[in-house]
């Protein structure tokens, strides 16, 4: 055993939660497992830090490989996926598959770096593309019936194409899925901190910033309302306590919003807290550091009620297993004892990840700007999908007719709009507005949902 795996071992050891609970005769609700993100100081240090990091992902990389049919992998040009298939190609004596999506729009499309990524390694490069104005009902249906409940993540359409697509190659795939949450790789918490940063401003000093960009936003003839608008929802984000304050700047609906899309209806606004709902922590959270709180409603909402569940449904939908390495038990358990500043240093994020694989990956894996898997879905506005609102928002059935209707349809107005972004609101927010009632319209209708 090495020594950087004696020191994991000691490590891993320490942060290993185990609990079993058995009732005879009932059903007893407990919680098994609770992340440990109490920093470890000996990781603090880059060089031991690094190479534990590197053989960890490795090991999980290689575990996570063995299959007894063809195995490939999803290759976004991100570091996460990057990173997986840097190790899956160290596994191998033979070129991986890869496979990529590519987007029309330049601003959601990655398939260059992909591209290069994949040349720098030697892989056997798949790429798939994806049209605007592709739309088809069927998407809809999709992923209500196999996800189950309503979805609002739109990504979930191109994993399924990719999926589909995929599976004519392998059948099982390996995805860079957990790396931003295990690593702090969200601009999201970067954004969080400097919310922190405006919290510690007086009060009045605030209000009265936010008259002026309520005054900037409206003014005619404003080039750039991104900044204005961005401002706002900080300040918003500023008056949370520093718990809730991640849930404001990321969730789609902000509390005003939802309580005009609801109305005076009492069942539903009792003991509602939008925020509060994905802004929990465990008691065991006293002690972890703002990021590790973060880091942690990360975990417990985004990944599992979002990211995991898309690529599960949407995979299985295609008959493709999706495996993650980056959420290995080890690599998890190292990753959450390790300092902050091992994470985050300088406004750069996934220092140690960017360390442990620069050697294996080409320069632009690394400089150029993350974006994420998502879709422009207000591009995906065709007819089909202007019929598909008609159909479920304009004839409501028990559950949207809860919902104040003319609100409603306001959104649905400004979600088909196609328009660039407005002074009070982002056309991705605009359009995954829409799009998230439609998930709630098409699930009631389909599993007959009644009030």
């Amino acid at each position: 055993m090495s020594v950087a795996s004696s020191r994991f071992t000691k490590i891993l050891m320490r942060s290993r939660v185990l609990a079993h609970v058995t009732t005879l005769g009932r059903i007893k609700l407990s919680r098994y497992y609770t992340p440990d993100y109490t920093p470890a100081p000996e990781l603090g240090a880059a060089d031991v830090a690094i190479p534990l990091v590197r053989e960890a992902l490795k090991t999980a990389v290689g575990r996570q490989m063995v299959s007894d049919v063809p195995i490939g992998a999803l290759l976004s040009g991100g570091i996460d996926s990057s990173a997986v298939v840097a190790m899956m190609q160290q596994h191998s004596d033979r070129p991986v598959s890869t496979f990529t999506v590519r987007f029309s729009d330049a601003d959601y499309d990655e398939s260059a770096v992909a591209r290069e990524v994949a040349r720098h390694l030697g892989t056997d490069h798949h790429e798939i593309s994806i049209d605007d104005n592709a739309f088809q009902p069927d998407d809809l249906w999709r992923i209500v019936e196999h996800v189950g409940q309503p979805f609002a993540d739109s990504s979930a359409i191109p994993m399924y194409v990719v999926s589909r697509s995929v599976r004519e190659h392998v059948k099982v795939c390996l995805t860079g899925d957990g790396g931003d949450e295990m690593f702090a790789g969200y601009p999201i918490f970067n954004w969080a901190s400097q919310v922190d940063r405006v919290a510690r401003i007086p009060r009045p000093l605030r209000r009265a910033a936010g008259i002026g960009l309520a005054i900037a936003r409206h003014t005619p003839g404003l080039r750039n309302a991104r900044l204005p608008r961005q401002a706002t929802r900080a300040l918003g984000a500023a008056d949370e306590p520093p718990s809730r304050r991640l849930a404001a700047i990321d969730t789609l609906f902000l509390p005003s919003e939802l309580r005009r899309l609801i109305g005076d209806r009492e069942t539903l606004n009792a003991g509602h807290d939008s925020l509060g709902i994905v802004s929990e922590l465990p008691d065991e959270s006293a002690g972890w550091t703002t990021l590790r709180r973060r880091m942690y409603q990360s975990v417990s909402q985004r990944l599992t009620q979002d990211m995991l569940v898309k690529v599960d449904r949407m995979g299985m939908a295609a008959s493709l297993e999706l495996r993650a390495p980056m959420l290995d038990p080890d690599l998890a358990a190292l990753s959450m004892r390790l300092p902050d500043s091992t994470l985050i240093s300088g406004g750069l994020q996934k220092r140690v990840l960017r360390e442990a694989v620069r050697e294996l990956l080409p320069d632009i894996v690394f400089t150029h700007p993350k974006t994420g898997f998502s879709i422009p879905l207000h591009r995906f506005v065709n007819q089909k999908y202007r019929d598909t609102v008609t159909e479920l928002l304009e004839t409501p059935g028990d559950v949207m007719s809860l919902l104040n209707l003319p609100e409603v349809a306001r959104i649905a107005k400004r979600g088909l709009a196609r328009q660039a972004d407005r002074a009070d609101i982002s056309v991705y927010r605009a359009s995954h507005q829409l799009w998230s009632l439609l998930q709630v319209a098409a699930w009631a209708q389909r599993f007959r949902i009644q009030v």
